[in-house]
């Protein structure tokens, strides 16, 4: 599957992204305690509500630093390892659109 936006939602107690794939279904990931979630849906409230109650993708992430919040760029290597293509996304300009709308 291949994702075409990618957005940072929170990074506060857990780190959350939304993403839209190219057959116009929603990701949602949620990488939290060490535990990263992906749930699929038909809008991102249901890819969300998957992510928590049916993720497709469940697994355990390490962090030398639970402090720390999880970057975009290892998020994308785990999209990538499960399956899913990014090629398109730019995990500074994600960054960065985070920061420019949390300040």
């Amino acid at each position: 599957m291949k994702i075409i936006s990618l957005t940072k939602i929170s990074e506060f107690h857990a780190c959350q992204w939304e993403a839209e794939l190219e057959d116009g279904n929603f990701l949602y990931a949620r990488v939290r305690y060490d535990r990263l979630t992906i749930g699929i849906g038909e809008s991102p409230q249901k890819a969300m509500r998957n992510g928590i109650s049916f993720p497709v993708v469940d697994t355990y992430v390490v962090r030398p630093d639970w402090e720390e919040a999880y970057s975009t760029q290892e998020i994308l290597r785990k999209f990538n390892r499960h399956g899913y293509d990014c090629s398109k996304i730019n995990a500074e300009q994600v960054e960065a659109e985070y920061k420019d709308v949390s300040i």
